[in-house]
């Protein structure tokens, strides 16, 4: 995530009436077809059916980086003290901590059979999680892979896309039903 543009669009979704209240979620880095942004924009419900509430800790990132001023410039949303981007090896490190923590404590989310430091990764494990659960509540095939379009993106590596004119030139805010039924099932 890139930090200044996400603490910018930390209020955007937020709505009078709570209808269609999302989160904006920018992407460091230029995306070859994505409407000519700096960033590649995903949106997420607040919170899912399962009861996962993305929006209270996208604030609380959203309230750190205001707090210690990291909102001032461009840069990673994710970063060590000094501003840097964390690298993999860290990010995973934490999560594999974290996970480990949550099979000793709760054995019942993570069965202790598991091995966590070859069944998880930061690199697909989300991702992958999230397509699951969102196929097995039956999301159409539309929806997914509008969300999906990104790994698309990025897979393409600066050679041209197979997505239509149509996908390329979209708003969001025109998709923004599509996109958030995606978010909802994670």
């Amino acid at each position: 995530m890139e930090r200044s543009e996400f603490v910018r669009k930390r209020n955007v979704g937020v709505s009078k009436d709570g209808a269609n209240e999302h989160i904006v979620v920018p992407l460091m880095g230029r995306f070859k077809g994505e409407l000519g942004e700096r960033n590649l924009i995903l949106v997420f419900v607040r919170s899912s059916k399962s009861g996962l509430a993305i929006g209270r800790w996208i604030s609380q990132l959203s309230d750190l980086l205001l707090q210690e001023g990291k909102h001032i410039g461009v840069g990673p949303a994710l970063c060590h003290e000094d501003g840097t981007l964390y690298n993999s090896v860290e990010l995973n490190g934490e999560l594999e901590s974290m996970l480990l923590q949550v099979q000793d404590e709760s054995p019942e989310l993570i069965d202790p059979k598991i091995d966590v430091r070859a069944k998880f990764s930061i690199n697909r494990s989300f991702q992958r999680g999230a397509t699951t659960r969102v196929r097995e509540n039956g999301i159409d095939k539309q929806s997914l892979e509008m969300n999906n379009r990104w790994r698309k993106l990025q897979n393409a590596g600066g050679s041209s896309l197979t997505l239509s004119m149509t996908d390329l030139y979209l708003e969001i805010s025109q998709t923004l039903d599509s996109r958030l039924k995606f978010s909802q099932y994670i």
